[in-house]
């Protein structure tokens, strides 16, 4: 297995224990005990992204663009505000550059209850935390 493999599952595993934490994350799962692998994939100042005669991404830099993503549940989305600064500061550390809200179209996020009348209006405690979410991806330049 791989050190990305291990490493995702070790991301994982923090993250699922992140909306059931009763003490802080930071106490119970440090950062400094996953490897920073932020340099490697976080593109601060690197320009416009392109792609080159090769087919692959490249910055305006000329440096080769490399991906590491993960996905945020609609199940994940609503976790204590506090926890949501944690979780991207571990995905910043864990060298990932881009986040996936998935399934957050839907009922019981942000297209209100299952009771909901209509789709026509959107839940603001959702959009409250999907505001959140972006706000803390933002100074790690994560897309």
């Amino acid at each position: 297995m791989c050190k990305f493999s291990l490493l995702l599952i070790f991301i994982s595993i923090c993250c699922s224990h992140i909306a059931e934490a009763s003490t802080p994350f930071q106490q119970q799962f440090p950062l400094s005990c996953i490897p920073d692998f932020s340099q490697d994939t976080l593109p601060k100042g690197h320009g416009f992204l392109s792609v080159g005669s090769d087919g692959h991404f490249y910055w305006a830099n000329g440096e080769r663009a490399k991906f590491w993503g993960i996905n945020v549940s609609s199940t994940r989305l609503e976790i204590p505000l506090h926890q949501i600064d944690d979780t991207v500061a571990l995905f910043a550390r864990s060298g990932m550059n881009m986040v996936r809200f998935e399934a957050i179209d839907n009922r019981n996020c942000i297209l209100g209850s299952v009771n909901s009348p209509n789709s026509l209006h959107l839940a603001p405690v959702y959009l409250h935390y999907l505001d959140e979410w972006i706000a803390a991806l933002h100074p790690y330049h994560i897309a």
